[in-house]
């Protein structure tokens, strides 16, 4: 069973800089450059943590963010549909493809474990692997672009934001 996640979200775009909708720009927006510092800083911090599994949504930003992070980790990254956007499909479909995904995670023995994804996966994994389930209407409670979600299970769940300075 995984004991430690670090999870991040993608690299701000045009539709998480104004707060609105990606519409039918949902797969194929690109990170904001402005961002990119951000996300290198993530990648930075990581360095040091023996990460035995990157595991990244197949999405265009996700891989864009996952690129600047592998520069700091040199770190294979590892891509799974399960991961995606929450997009054009039912919520309990979205809802069994993120169990099946930490399920699959957790029976493989890794210990610490870095996803790249989107908000309400994230929102989904945290609430999963803090009390153990979630509903729909909390697949909005997730961070912004640039803060990392660190769960380590059965213990606690750690937000860093890098938007700021860092001590």
């Amino acid at each position: 069973m995984v004991k430690k996640f670090y999870i991040m979200r993608h690299g701000e775009t045009f539709a998480t800089k104004r707060n609105t909708g990606y519409g039918w720009k949902i797969l194929t927006a690109s990170i904001l450059e402005e961002g990119k510092p951000i996300i290198q800083k993530q990648g930075v911090y990581l360095k040091d943590i023996h990460l035995d599994y990157c595991v990244v949504s197949p999405i265009k930003r996700c891989k864009q963010t996952a690129a600047i992070v592998r520069g700091e980790i040199h770190k294979d990254m590892f891509f799974d549909r399960r991961l995606s956007e929450f997009f054009l499909e039912s919520f309990g479909i979205f809802k069994k493809r993120v169990q099946s995904f930490l399920l699959e995670v957790d029976a493989k023995g890794y210990e610490e474990v870095l996803i790249i994804t989107h908000g309400a996966v994230i929102a989904a994994l945290t609430h999963l692997l803090s009390s153990g389930s979630f509903k729909i209407s909390e697949i909005t409670d997730y961070p912004k672009p640039g803060v990392m979600t660190i769960i380590e299970r059965e213990k606690s769940v750690q937000l860093i934001d890098f938007n700021i300075a860092q001590p």
